[in-house]
């Protein structure tokens, strides 16, 4: 009978402890969504400051890839473009993970997932002249296009499966910006901007 007893209370403990990991759990994630993720930005980035920011977050386009998500976004008055990455826990909520902005009118970032690598681009073209975008890596060109038309957007592309890592980022010398008559518009833009990890 104590026996049993102890094997209860064992289990009704580590029943109590697994609840409580998915409470938690719970509590630190949400499903992503225009209402919510400015808030959740604001909160993030306020982490550890003594005085928390109150800065304005627009959140635009989305990319999701196996089990993690990247928005394009602008911060603060300023507008500071960058972006925000969220991960998916085993409850299938997101939770914040890296958030970088800052000056410049690109963001872009060469990611993996699931042994697959995959070439982001996020920018702000306020004219809304880039219909489509490519760039030169290890000596193949990939092109995306800008298939809404949005003044913001965030795009990707799968890099062939020879591609190796050496960088995190596209070489922007080699980053060709087009309207929709396919002419080369690049000369017209500022590439500055910073990456996307």
């Amino acid at each position: 009978m104590k026996t049993r007893t102890k094997v209860c209370a064992a289990l009704a403990a580590v029943l109590a402890v697994a609840l409580a990991v998915i409470g938690l759990t719970w509590n630190a994630s949400f499903v992503p969504d225009e209402a919510t993720l400015p808030e959740k930005i604001r909160d993030f980035d306020n982490i550890g400051r003594e005085t928390p920011l109150s800065t304005d977050v627009r959140v635009y386009d989305g990319v999701g890839i196996g089990s993690e998500a990247w928005y394009l976004i602008e911060v603060g008055e300023d507008l500071d473009l960058g972006y925000v990455k969220l991960e998916k826990n085993f409850l299938g909520r997101y939770q914040i993970v890296h958030l970088g902005y800052g000056g410049g009118s690109f963001w872009d970032g060469i990611v993996e997932s699931g042994g697959t690598y995959y070439w982001l681009l996020g920018g702000r073209d306020v004219s809304g002249r880039i219909a489509s975008v490519s760039a030169t890596v290890e000596g193949k060109t990939y092109t995306m296009e800008n298939t809404t038309g949005d003044t913001h957007f965030l795009l990707c592309t799968e890099l062939s499966s020879d591609w190796s890592p050496e960088d995190a980022h596209i070489d922007r010398e080699t980053l060709r910006l087009y309207d929709e008559q396919g002419n080369d518009i690049t000369a017209d833009y500022d590439l500055s901007g910073g990456g996307i990890q």
